[in-house]
């Protein structure tokens, strides 16, 4: 078999072992017969296929009893693989918007209830991890239950405490804890 023929292997096969699916650099690629020879196998392009060396070497004089999946086939399976991958992402982009969404409500939200102030001490990274568990509302309860406790326990409002409070409340809700104010509620 001449370098022609070879390379024309190599290049219908995507420079790719078809037994194991590995690629240069990372192994030597040979050309092997589908057919062997010492079974009436045919010396054409027909009956030759792209293989590393410690395939074709393991294989043998053996003949194949499933032939390797043509390119074309293993063409289609990575388009698809590709589609599923973009189809993904956009569904990570959607999730990224709607958790950004329901963290500008509740910015909205806070200075609706008088403790607009405290924005800042809600870091974007906390509050994207509570709406990316829990519902909108759920969060949305957290803070209606800090802020009453909040106002309960001190009759003078702490920004920290209710921070704290709230991120509390929240990782309740995801660890499915029950808090101590509702202890015995609906008991």
């Amino acid at each position: 078999m001449g370098n022609k023929i070879r390379f024309e292997v190599f290049k219908r096969d995507g420079f790719t072992c078809q037994y194991c699916g590995r690629t240069p650099p990372n192994v030597i690629l040979e050309v092997d017969h589908i057919v062997p020879v010492s079974l009436k196998g045919k010396n054409n392009i027909d009956n030759y296929l792209t293989s590393c060396l410690e395939c074709n070497r393991g294989k043998g004089k053996h003949p194949l009893t499933k032939i390797p999946q043509p390119l074309k086939e293993r063409m289609e399976l990575i388009k698809e693989r590709e589609l599923q991958i973009k189809e993904y992402e956009q569904v990570l982009i959607m999730e990224e918007e709607r958790v950004t969404a329901s963290i500008n409500k509740f910015y909205k939200y806070l200075g609706q209830i008088g403790c607009g102030e405290v924005k800042n001490r809600f870091t974007k990274a906390t509050l994207k991890v509570f709406f990316a568990r829990l519902p909108e509302q759920a969060v949305i309860d957290a803070i209606d239950i800090s802020w009453s406790r909040n106002l309960e326990d001190d009759d003078m409002y702490s920004p920290r405490k209710l921070v704290k409070y709230f991120c509390g409340v929240c990782w309740n809700k995801i660890n499915g804890t029950k808090p101590p104010y509702e202890k015995g509620v609906g008991a």
